[in-house]
């Protein structure tokens, strides 16, 4: 195992020194400028080939594309920086999940890790704010249609029946004491306002 570890950093350190040879001969009025340069880059890779990939950007974003759909995650914020679409930011537990990244219509299918972030949407039937924090199973137990109204111009939309679910006794505590304190605000205001 030490062996390995040594071969694995004397080849990292040999691509290193060999990415600083080529950054140093680089001319950026030659010829071979373009070429010189993505063999330079390419050398620098090789020199952090055993570095961990970290997420960046916008996390992909889950939806339920059946009946059954479900995902393990732990609820970590609200997006709220669109004021007409809203999405829950969520790092995936126990199992990777299958998201989507780019436009709806021209997306890509991304496997999330477990560790990683992704985004659902904040629908009205699926309120997750009680959660935050806690590890979560969410399924999509049914999809009915809607009728169209004025927000969806007159298009039928979908409307989704979930199931959540808590592991321990402690996080349905938690969340019991979050719905009452939220009940307690609601008759303070509805008494203020009287």
């Amino acid at each position: 195992m030490a062996q390995q570890q040594n071969v694995k950093a004397t080849t990292a350190s040999a691509s290193a020194t060999t990415a600083m040879e080529l950054f140093s001969k680089l001319d950026p009025m030659a010829d071979n400028f373009e070429q010189a340069l993505k063999d330079a880059e390419k050398a620098m890779l090789e020199s952090v080939k055993g570095w961990s990939r970290e997420q960046v950007g916008f996390p992909p974003y889950w939806g339920p594309k059946h009946e059954g759909a479900l995902f393990f995650g732990r609820i970590v914020a609200l997006d709220t920086r669109q004021d007409n679409f809203h999405r829950y930011v969520v790092q995936a537990t126990k199992f990777p999940i299958f998201c989507r990244l780019g436009p709806a219509d021209d997306a890509e299918k991304i496997m999330v890790p477990s560790g990683d972030f992704f985004t659902v949407s904040a629908y009205a039937s699926l309120a997750l704010e009680d959660f935050f924090d806690i590890e979560v199973l969410v399924h999509a137990v049914k999809k009915r249609k809607l009728p169209g109204n004025e927000a969806s111009e007159g298009v039928k939309r979908d409307l989704w029946m979930w199931d959540v679910r808590v592991e321990s006794e402690k996080e349905k505590k938690i969340i019991a004491a979050r719905r009452s304190d939220k009940a307690k605000q609601l008759m303070e205001a509805r008494t203020v306002e009287e």
